[in-house]
């Protein structure tokens, strides 16, 4: 069974996660979901992984779902988008059609309509992937071998840059779930070589480096007052307020609300 590479691309962090959520409880086993906040960020992605379904918001800061869908398909014509938004008229027919858009959902989404799109997108996917399958295995296994290789200076040289790339990955992923097993799998190896290699060139383990990413994010998330702190261990990929609380904490020596005080209520000098 093949595994579709979806990418959902909206700045509502709540409306994010409740399509993630509906689309990995729903196709368990058959999706890796991926998130972007922006356009900008989508097609940033977009450069790293080859997606299958892009769910694109178009009202979005920085960069819009239009402009960014162009550019996406500029990276990846052959991936399917969906398109996301607020208003039940549709005034971008134009640009869907141009831009070969299979779908589009009106805000919020309802979990029925979403299966029923995931799965009509997936379909054409499975259909237009018929013989492409095996050659991507076979540029995968090249990669692998590559990489496995092992002769003197070129292995170093092969583990220091799958060690940068990992630490690309992590910067770009870090708001999903996070996981030694996840990063070796992307670069097709054993999870004890690639924790051997990460810690060697990045004087860390991958687990750490994970953890250094999110809190140095959430610094950033709690200077803004628009979010709570729930939501601020959302975005950094923390489902759990208390977890997020406890792993802050002991990275920096104070609570995310004590953080955010010391910014915004700083004395006087």
């Amino acid at each position: 069974m093949s595994m579709y590479r979806v990418l959902i691309a909206d700045d509502e962090t709540i409306s994010r996660i409740s399509i993630k959520d509906v689309i990995q409880e729903y196709f368990d086993g058959q999706v890796q979901v991926f998130e972007a906040w922006n356009g900008k960020q989508a097609v940033e992605e977009t450069r790293h992984i080859r997606f299958d379904i892009v769910l694109m918001d178009i009202e979005m800061p920085v960069m819009d779902g239009i402009k960014a869908s162009y550019k996406l398909k500029e990276c990846c014509p052959e991936c399917i988008i969906i398109f996301l938004t607020a208003y039940a008229e549709f005034d971008y027919a134009r640009h869907a059609i141009s831009l070969g858009v299979m779908e589009y959902l009106v805000k919020p989404v309802e979990a029925e309509e979403l299966v029923q799109v995931m799965c009509k997108a997936m379909k054409k996917k499975g259909i237009e992937g018929v013989g492409r399958e095996e050659r991507e295995q076979e540029i995968e296994e090249e990669i692998r071998e590559a990489y496995l290789k092992d002769n003197g200076a070129a292995a170093g040289v092969r583990a220091a840059r799958i060690s940068a790339d990992a630490k690309k990955y992590i910067e770009l992923h870090y708001m999903e779930e996070m996981t030694n097993e996840r990063i070796a799998g992307y670069f097709n190896l054993s999870v004890n070589y690639f924790n051997k290699i990460f810690k060697t060139y990045c004087q860390s383990s991958c687990k750490e480096y994970i953890i250094h990413i999110r809190v140095e994010k959430a610094k950033e998330f709690l200077k803004l007052p628009v979010y709570t702190i729930k939501e601020v261990g959302i975005m950094v990929g923390y489902g759990d307020s208390n977890y997020f609380t406890r792993i802050f904490k002991k990275k920096t020596g104070m609570t995310p609300i004590e953080y955010r005080n010391q910014v915004f209520f700083q004395p006087e000098t």
